[in-house]
């Protein structure tokens, strides 16, 4: 899920939840056609395809605080995609290079470990693991498991 400012519909400034630090990584990789585009049905379009990727593929929701409650309620798309809007015009070249960083090499390491997992599960109905550390000497299982 991810968090926004009810005040001033953008990202909420410092969150470090999962969904933020996905928005932030999407909103870096169109930055830059965003501020390119010329016409507000263009810019539209380009936040349309961040909210519709969070929402609509990631099944997350667009979240913001109640401030009486205490509780997290979901916002309309249409806030959703204000609140894109908003980021997108305001996130400075500093915080952008600073996300896309880290979220990259979070991406890289699960990449790592769903190949080592999925060489696990290949291995294994053949009763070997091989680990992609050469220091690590495979290991080979003698007998079936029951």
């Amino acid at each position: 899920d991810v968090i926004c400012d009810a005040e001033e519909m953008t990202l909420k400034q410092g969150c470090k939840h999962t969904g933020n630090n996905r928005v932030k990584v999407l909103l870096d990789l169109h930055r830059k056609s965003y501020k390119q585009s010329k016409n507000t049905a263009a810019k539209r379009t380009i936040a349309q395809e961040i909210v519709s990727s969070i929402m609509d593929d990631a099944s997350s929701q667009f979240l913001r605080l109640d401030e009486l409650s205490g509780m997290y309620n979901p916002m309309s798309r249409e806030s959703a995609l204000a609140c894109i809007k908003n980021s997108l015009d305001t996130a400075t070249e500093g915080e952008k290079r600073q996300f896309r960083e880290s979220e990259v090499k979070k991406l890289m390491d699960r990449r790592k470990k769903k190949a080592v997992l999925g060489r696990f599960e290949r291995g294994r109905n053949g009763f070997e693991c091989n680990l992609p550390d050469s220091s690590t000497t495979p290991t080979r299982f003698t007998t079936a498991f029951r």
